[in-house]
């Protein structure tokens, strides 16, 4: 697309090209997702397993499972967090849901592109990644002996 674009009606008509082609955004995503999963399998492969699969064309799980908090407890079975990635191309969002919890990311455009937005702006792709990622991957398990019980100390 032209960077000069002669009225706001050309413009207008660009971004709703653009928004035509979300399904291009939803791509990228994918790309950027397998990238990241793959980044975590090599350089931390001691804190979790991390894989994803693609359900369909429009949905990808990403299983994460928790090694062990200690060699004690590695027969313990380990915590996993499963999430789930849906492209909704009518709605123009991406949802991420994980537990209980979902949140749905909207697809914008501009008259150069079109985008994944948080609050209103444009969330690069990397940003996205982390904040689908980082918490389920990162996220400690609980000691087993933790969990649930109330200690009194002295």
């Amino acid at each position: 697309m032209s960077w000069i674009l002669s009225n706001w009606v050309e413009r207008r008509a660009a971004k709703d090209k653009n928004l035509r082609n979300a399904a291009n955004v939803w791509t990228a995503v994918l790309a950027a997702i397998a990238e990241v999963c793959e980044s975590l399998a090599k350089y931390y492969p001691h804190i979790a397993k991390v894989t994803w699969s693609r359900q369909n064309s429009a949905a990808v799980i990403i299983t994460i499972t928790q090694r062990g908090c200690s060699p004690a407890e590695s027969d313990d079975e380990p915590r996993t967090e499963v999430l789930w990635l849906t492209f909704d191309a009518a709605k123009l969002h991406i949802r991420v849901a994980r537990n209980d919890q979902s949140k749905e990311f909207p697809i914008c455009a501009d008259s150069d592109h079109a985008f994944i937005a948080l609050a209103g702006t444009e969330l690069p792709l990397d940003e996205f990644s982390r904040l689908v990622l980082e918490e389920a991957f990162f996220s400690e398990p609980l000691p087993k002996n933790s969990a649930g019980k109330i200690r009194l100390i002295r």
